[in-house]
């Protein structure tokens, strides 16, 4: 029965990294996407200003919370191990 439940924390914990790396990175990505793609006469007021918003979301917004909670399962790993 342990064993069970060990696997199925590490399945919870993989998904939940995954998410998370997807979430940090998928608006970095997608600005650097439209950026690459977008030839010279194809950019519209629209285009620009979503290209802004991602790079804004992306250095502003996410990648702060992203260190922060990182840093955060850093502590509380080191934390949960010494109390063993």
């Amino acid at each position: 029965m342990g064993n069970a439940v060990a696997c199925r924390y590490v399945c919870i914990l993989v998904v939940a990294v995954v998410v998370a790396f997807v979430v940090c990175w998928a608006p970095f990505h997608a600005q650097r996407l439209l950026t690459i793609y977008t030839r010279d006469d194809q950019w519209t007021d629209t285009l620009l200003e979503t290209q802004s918003v991602l790079f804004y979301i992306s250095g502003k917004i996410i990648a702060p919370k992203c260190y922060k909670m990182y840093q955060f399962s850093t502590f509380l790993g080191s934390w949960l191990i010494s109390i063993n």
